[in-house]
């Protein structure tokens, strides 16, 4: 019976965190989350000044969502000093470290990187994307002349902004190239993470599983 209490007490937590978390969310949002390895051939261009600009868009700024990119493993033979790193808006961290973009604020963030060109520039983008009614965020890449006023690489990028590539959060994750510069591997695929209707249907399932187990025992 002690041991009955006490599943009772875990449920109605576990059930009263789920709909807190509904609650929060306004809705019984899921998440996913998608890893790409980037790999971009830079070698027409080693040895120049330029600037990377990685941006990440909030294309409704007035309603703000959770979804998220982090830029990691970044690795190239040419030479950065992230203390010109220039993060603006919701981004924390280096290419150096960790990246982490986030679109919970801001409409428009940005890591801005000046870099001496090398032959080669790869990382790995790791997608975390909200699935709610907002408009679709983006996360794209330019690679700047040293002054960030103009573009070193033309691509068919149909908007006419040269980004060498896009990664759109709905109506999933999905990964656009706008040059054969860039090579990108899909390593995990819209990979479902729990959120508050999953939590629920766990607290009602095991409400379930509980209240069958009274019955045993009461016939007992």
């Amino acid at each position: 019976m002690q041991k009955m209490v006490i599943s009772k007490i875990f449920l109605t937590v576990l059930s009263f965190a789920s709909l807190l978390v509904w609650s929060a969310n306004g809705t019984a949002a899921s998440t996913t989350s998608s890893i790409f390895n980037i790999t971009i051939d830079t070698s027409s261009l080693q040895g120049t000044s330029a600037s990377l600009a990685f941006d990440f868009l909030n294309n409704n700024a007035d309603a703000p969502n959770a979804n998220a990119v982090t830029i990691s493993s970044f690795q190239t033979d040419g030479v950065f000093d992230t203390s010109l790193t220039d993060n603006v808006g919701s981004v924390s961290g280096t290419l150096n470290d960790v990246a982490t973009f986030s679109s919970i604020t801001d409409g428009f963030n940005e890591l801005f990187q000046p870099i001496t060109l090398g032959s080669f520039l790869q990382f790995q983008l790791n997608i975390i994307s909200l699935l709610d009614l907002h408009e679709s965020d983006s996360f794209q890449l330019n690679i700047f002349n040293g002054l960030g006023t103009a573009s070193l690489v033309p691509t068919l990028d149909p908007l006419g902004t040269d980004i060498l590539f896009e990664v759109n959060f709905l109506p999933n994750i999905s990964f656009t190239s706008f040059t054969d510069l860039v090579s990108a591997e899909q390593v995990v695929s819209a990979v479902p993470v729990p959120g508050a209707f999953s939590l629920m249907l766990l607290a009602l399932g095991a409400w379930g599983g509980l209240v069958k187990s009274k019955q045993r025992f009461v016939l007992k």
